[in-house]
């Protein structure tokens, strides 16, 4: 007769080694974050297109987002690498103290909610123990997610004179008195219409870059 007190094993993923339970909340936060910057594209595309008469402030959070995304590349390698009581206790509030800065300069606090959104979503590899491969990953992705904005704010930047104002145009700014709503200065913020397609490129070429590591819609077998 089979030994029915034999010990039972953890049921794990084929490719990650990890229980089946924690793998499927790592692939929702992936799915997660994919979904934010599905947000964020669709928003950058509206407000490049079709602004309308109350959309200032967005603009000009969104033109400062692109910018402060740099911040968010450089925190994902760091708290990726370093271990996490330093990442906890060193990184989060030193990089929190750059989105206050920036909140500073404009209307509201969406850029504080996007810090706060992004930490929470790279709390995983503080609060949990996430195999080599899943490092690996994740610090592949904000390494590409540096060089991508290098390679866009420079091409953007450049190219600001020759792309489509579309609904940005210099008199629609006027209109909303964007230089004051804005209350900076600065290639993107002398012409958002740059930011808002960089943005729209930067999130896009990001998402599929994630689907590509994270492999988010292969299949994953389980074993016993």
């Amino acid at each position: 007769m089979p030994e029915t007190n034999a010990p039972i094993k953890t049921k794990l993923t084929a490719e990650s080694g990890k229980p089946a339970s924690t793998s499927g909340l790592w692939r929702l936060s992936e799915w997660l974050g994919i979904a934010l910057y599905g947000a964020l594209i669709i928003q950058y595309f509206l407000l490049w297109t079709n602004p309308g008469p109350d959309d200032g402030a967005r603009i000009a959070t969104l033109t400062m987002m692109v910018i402060f995304e740099f911040v968010l590349g450089h925190s994902g390698v760091f708290m990726s690498v370093f271990p996490r009581r330093i990442a906890l206790f060193v990184f989060v509030p030193f990089y929190g103290l750059f989105a206050l800065a920036l909140n500073a300069t404009l209307p509201g606090n969406a850029i504080m909610f996007l810090y706060c959104g992004v930490i929470l979503m790279r709390m995983r590899f503080i609060f949990s123990n996430p195999t080599e491969d899943a490092k690996l990953k994740a610090l592949g992705v904000s390494i590409i997610s540096v060089f991508l904005f290098m390679i866009c704010i420079i091409g953007f930047s450049a190219a600001s004179d020759v792309l489509p104002k579309f609904g940005l145009t210099p008199a629609y700014l006027q209109t909303i008195d964007f230089k004051n709503i804005a209350s900076s200065s600065g290639d993107f913020t002398d012409a958002p219409h740059a930011a808002m397609a960089m943005g729209m490129t930067y999130f896009t070429l990001l998402a599929g870059f994630e689907f590509l590591i994270y492999g988010l819609l292969r299949k994953r077998k389980h074993r016993a």
